[in-house]
């Protein structure tokens, strides 16, 4: 039906059907001729209206005073001449003509008509809306970027040990592995070409790596010795502001930066299993220090949203991030160990390339 709308539809049901309905509803429960109602409202099915010389169900018209009397049984009700079951079929009927077209009314325009008055499909022409919120979620992997560990003496009876080369060295950590999670934002269309919006987002993580060096041969004079350093990130989250341009309506291409966190674990420890160093010929000396806790940095990246239908879009991202440094304290870690004090400061940063799914309210 081309050009023709539903309002237009469900306003061509002829009146006389509705009032043919409501007749029927009533039938034998007042003095006024129902059959005479529903007669004159109703067109037969040749498409000409009745001139009245028969009833609805094809009986003769029997007319009576809207107010008269209720006639006896011996005048004879001509409802009484209807068959009772075909008269409850098209009341039920009737029902249920006027249930669907009180629907309709307070439905309104179907979903597939409302695009326009004539029930046109939408304008392709028209920009696709970014702006608003959407949730989503997120894989990828992430790997580290040298993440240094620097170690030092810190009291005097170190500082000999350190001179003489005989503290193991450890390398940079460069912990990686599967990161997986959840985002949030809200985007807004500045103007034809730019984006600009708000994100958040928290994954797990399972970033981590593990160091061990040793001295072997060690230096003259000096116990051989150890030393191990481990740090893992097991989760991590950003809030980050995004700005982009669309290359094409549906293509964005966009910049992100903003603040960091995530849960870190670090520690690290120094022994001399055959003979100590700072005590000759005492074994079992062993220094160990650890921290965990919410540590706090930046972070910063890029990426390339897709929206390939009007409520989902894919996106691919890179982010780098920095957690800072801190600084632990190596201490001993069995009661016969000889005082000692060592610091070992630790960095972590590194990167993540992730897949993601956002869904647009």
């Amino acid at each position: 039906m081309k050009g023709l709308s539903w309002n237009r539809v469900v306003t061509n049901y002829n009146s006389d059907v509705i009032l043919a309905g409501i007749g029927c509803l009533f039938l034998g429960r007042s003095g006024t001729n129902s059959v005479d109602i529903a007669h004159s409202a109703v067109i037969p099915s040749s498409g000409v209206r009745d001139n009245g010389e028969r009833g609805i169900l094809g009986e003769k018209r029997v007319h009576r005073k809207p107010c008269g009397r209720r006639p006896s049984r011996r005048e004879g009700n001509p409802i009484d001449r209807i068959d009772h079951k075909r008269r409850f079929g098209m009341i039920r009927s009737s029902v249920v003509l006027l249930a669907v077209m009180m629907g309709f009314s307070l439905i309104g325009t179907p979903p597939a008509l409302a695009d326009g008055p004539e029930g046109k499909t939408p304008d392709p022409s028209k920009p696709y809306s970014w702006t608003g919120a959407y949730m989503g979620v997120n894989a990828g992997y992430g790997f580290g970027g040298n993440n240094s560990v620097d170690l030092g003496p810190g009291d005097s009876n170190f500082a000999p040990v350190f001179l003489a080369g005989a503290v193991p060295l450890p390398g940079n950590l460069n912990p990686g592995g599967f990161v997986g999670g959840g985002q949030a934002g809200y985007n807004y269309r500045l103007e034809k070409h730019w984006v600009a919006g708000l994100e958040v987002d928290f994954q797990y993580a399972n970033l981590r790596d593990s160091e061990t060096s040793a001295t072997s041969p060690p230096p003259a004079g000096w116990a051989p010795g150890i030393t191990t350093v481990h740090q893992n990130v097991s989760w991590l989250g950003t809030v980050r502001p995004r700005m982009g341009r669309l290359i094409t309506d549906r293509l964005l291409l966009y910049g992100t930066g903003g603040f960091a966190y995530a849960d870190v674990d670090r520690s690290a420890s120094i022994g001399y299993p055959l003979g100590g160093n700072l005590l000759p010929g005492v074994t079992g000396q062993q220094y160990y220090g650890a921290s965990s806790g919410t540590k706090t940095g930046w972070t910063y990246g890029g990426g390339l949203e897709w929206a390939f239908a009007n409520k989902l879009s894919l996106k691919a991202e890179y982010l780098y991030y920095d957690l800072g440094s801190e600084t632990i304290a190596v201490t001993p870690y069995f009661a016969g160990s000889p005082p000692g004090l060592v610091f070992a400061r630790f960095h972590a940063m590194g990167q993540i390339v992730r897949t993601g799914l956002n869904y647009r309210f």
